[in-house]
């Protein structure tokens, strides 16, 4: 990265008021002890707690800080929270990240060196054979066996190259992410499948890289009814391509 070039860091939140302060703490004082042009945008989904409340309090307090704050008065999922902080984002290189700190911002730096070799999509993976990619503290077994299951049924559908679709952490150039969140449709956690179907579809180059990633708990997956949407969004991305919907 260039010294001239910039990041902006993508951070969706709900329900993240025990976790968000010390995340947005982190990331702005890592990128700025680096020296990185930058800017955050965090994409608050129309939170229950005080994780809205929280975030003002930080940047009013720390004013030195480049943090942008974006409201959605209700829930709407967080495709819909990551596309619309994506569309706000004026940095050459675009990242999002979860709000729990499940990867943390240093892991960039793995992925930086790629965008040089000219990818235009660098994601984190936490399912890389032969590849030490480090899951600090695992996920349920159960959370495992249905990736499994919906990474599978989804390769029947569409052509993907990657092995992990649903790690929170990914990093685009700017043109490619524009492109691809001008088309993106889904508002859940779909929209990670969607996102890298339109990689894919719009032939942009891809290298999945290993990251640390640690599970919380506090996981708002519900095995059969999210295992049922899963399925379904599976056909609505099919039937959205197949009308012509991302063309």
């Amino acid at each position: 990265m260039e010294m001239n070039e910039k990041l902006t860091i993508v951070v969706p939140a709900f329900n993240e008021a025990k976790k968000i302060e010390a995340t947005v703490n982190e990331v702005t004082g890592y990128l700025s002890g680096k020296g990185y042009g930058y800017e955050l945008i965090i994409v608050d989904d129309g939170s229950e707690d005080d994780t809205l409340d929280i975030i003002k309090r930080y940047k009013a307090i720390n004013s030195n800080r480049n943090i942008r704050i974006l409201e959605n008065v209700h829930n709407r999922g967080k495709g819909y929270a990551v596309r619309k902080g994506i569309k706000e984002a004026a940095g050459d290189y675009i990242l999002f990240m979860d709000a729990d700190n499940s990867t943390r911002i240093y892991e960039l730096e793995r992925m930086l060196p790629g965008f040089k070799d000219g990818f235009d999509i660098i994601i984190g993976s936490r399912r890389l054979k032969n590849i030490p990619s480090d899951i600090v503290i695992s996920q349920p077994s159960y959370r495992h066996i249905l990736g499994e299951i919906y990474i599978y049924i989804s390769r029947l559908f569409f052509k993907i190259s990657v092995r992990d679709y649903n790690c929170g952490f990914k990093m685009f150039k700017n043109k490619a992410a524009k492109k691809i969140f001008s088309k993106q449709m889904m508002d859940d956690w779909s929209f990670d499948l969607e996102t890298l179907f339109l990689v894919e579809k719009y032939c942009f180059k891809i290298k999945e890289v290993p990251v640390n990633w640690k599970h919380y708990k506090g996981s708002k997956v519900r095995p059969v009814l999210d295992g049922i949407k899963s399925f379904v969004s599976i056909l609505i991305i099919k039937a959205n391509d197949m009308a012509g919907k991302y063309n």
